[in-house]
Formats: structure tokens, C-alpha cells, sequence
């Protein structure tokens, strides 16, 4: 087991402990390690640099140092039809964590945070967890967000389509600080959801600058679905109007906004 640097104890009802680490090969792996062995919950593990670190569809994470690397292991009381809404709900909070910091944010369904002036990308989400039979065990919540890096910390073939805080604001963040206001606001959401139910949290992420409307691009595996984005279903999938004129929902898939990204 990794060394821990920091142990940190926060006033949370979702995440009580952030273990900090100087480096880890990815922290969505470390917090399944310490849910399936050591039978913890509600804590988060954030590392300064990740070596094998996650995106969405199995692609590798670039996790340079002065970044947010963090993975929030939960267990919330939620149906299991609603687990579709977490990747929603959790762009939500962060969003709302960093325009605290006076960052705008562009939500890009189904995971991904864009800075919002220019359309580039500056956080990911990836939502993994344990479902047997009709029992929810775990969530790990995982996201990665360039805060504290400067350009020439990412490879040259990434330059144009992300940044980061430090580039956009040129201020420096305290990523711990950033950490609990992203852990505050998500359990905000997860508090929204029980009480007030998914439409609700579908409607929070509407009011935010966002991808309907936009012509887009899909890929869902092989498939590749050119058309323009409509709505959010009640599960958190995206509905879009293709070019002939048909609507389709996708529960996966990357989006590629055919006005910045092509």
C-alpha cells in the first residue's frame, strides 16, 4: 500500500477523511483497494501526480503535477434506475465548486468540464462502482481537473483543445481547498437528488451553460451518429435529433462539438 503524505479530516456527511499521496498510478483503483480490503467508506483519495491515470472508455489520463486528481468512494442512498444521474449530479458540483473560484464552466454530457469562454477542456468525471442483483455497494466518484498547470505541461498534440485554471485566471488554486468545495457541492447535489428528485438535478444542469442545441458528433463504439443535441432523459442520457430527422438516446458515448472540436 502507497504511503500516505497527509490525512486530512473534513465536516462532511459524504466524505470524512482526504488521503493525500505524492504519487499513484491511479486513485480510482487505490479507493476500490481500500473499499474491498481495508472496508472503508466515505473518504477521498487525491494524489499529486497519477501514473496510469483514467479517462472515460479505458483512454489514459494525462495527470501532471499541479493538477486535481481525486476519488470520492461513496455509498448514497439512491435507487439503482437513478445511477445513470451521478456523472450528471457530479459535473454539477464541480462546476458550482469552481465558479466559487470564478472559473465559468461548460458542462459537456456526459462527463466532461469545458472552460467555458473558449470550449476547452479542463476536467473529466469517471463514475465507477459495485451493483450485484438490486444492491448499489459503492460508488467511486473520480475526476481529474487541470488546475495549477501551465501549457507546457501537456503534450503538444493536446494544446488546442485543453488548459487549465492557471492558464485562463492566471491564479494559482489551492487544490485542497478546491477538493472540499467540490466534495461540499456534490453532497449538496446528492442531498437535491433525494429530496427533490432527478427531474430536479436535470434542470440544475440545464440552467448551466451547456451542450443542448449544439450540432454534435457521437461515437458509441464502431458507431458514429451525426445530429443535433435536444434534451437529458430522466436517466441522465443524452437525446439528440439526427440529421434524418430521427431521435436517438445514448446512455455512453463521446461527443465531439462539431463547431470547436472539428
Amino acid at each position: 500500500m502507497p504511503k500516505i503524505s497527509e490525512e486530512i479530516q473534513i465536516n462532511s456527511s459524504l466524505c470524512k477523511t482526504i488521503y493525500q499521496y505524492p504519487e499513484l498510478g491511479s486513485t480510482n483503483n487505490l479507493a476500490r483497494e481500500f473499499i474491498e480490503k481495508d472496508k472503508k467508506m466515505g473518504f477521498s483519495i487525491v494524489a499529486k501526480t497519477q501514473t496510469a491515470g483514467q479517462g472515460s472508455g479505458g483512454r489514459f489520463w494525462e495527470s501532471p503535477f499541479g493538477g486535481l486528481w481525486s476519488s470520492l468512494a461513496v455509498q448514497p442512498q439512491i435507487n439503482l434506475h437513478q445511477l445513470g444521474i451521478v456523472p450528471i449530479l457530479t459535473s454539477i458540483g464541480i462546476a458550482k465548486a469552481l465558479e466559487t473560484f470564478n472559473i465559468p464552466i461548460m458542462l459537456k454530457w456526459p462527463n466532461d468540464l469545458l472552460f467555458q469562454n473558449n470550449r476547452k477542456k479542463i476536467g473529466g468525471i469517471l463514475v465507477e462502482g459495485k451493483v450485484t442483483q438490486f444492491t448499489l455497494h459503492y460508488l467511486i466518484i473520480g475526476f481529474g481537473i487541470n488546475v495549477n498547470n501551465k501549457r507546457d505541461q501537456f503534450p503538444a498534440v493536446l494544446r488546442k483543445k485543453v488548459t487549465s485554471t492557471l492558464i485562463e485566471t492566471d491564479t494559482k488554486l489551492d487544490l485542497i481547498d478546491l477538493l472540499k468545495s467540490i466534495i461540499n457541492q456534490i453532497e449538496k447535489q446528492f442531498e437535491i437528488l433525494k429530496s427533490k428528485g432527478v427531474i430536479t438535478i436535470i434542470e440544475e444542469w440545464k440552467q448551466h451553460p451547456n451542450i443542448l442545441g449544439m450540432d454534435v458528433i457521437i461515437t458509441n463504439k464502431d458507431e458514429k451518429v451525426r445530429g443535433k443535441v435536444i434534451d437529458i432523459s430522466r436517466f441522465g442520457q443524452l437525446i439528440l435529433n439526427t440529421q434524418n430527422n430521427e431521435e436517438m438516446t445514448f446512455s455512453t458515448g463521446t461527443v465531439t462539438l462539431l463547431d470547436n472540436d472539428d
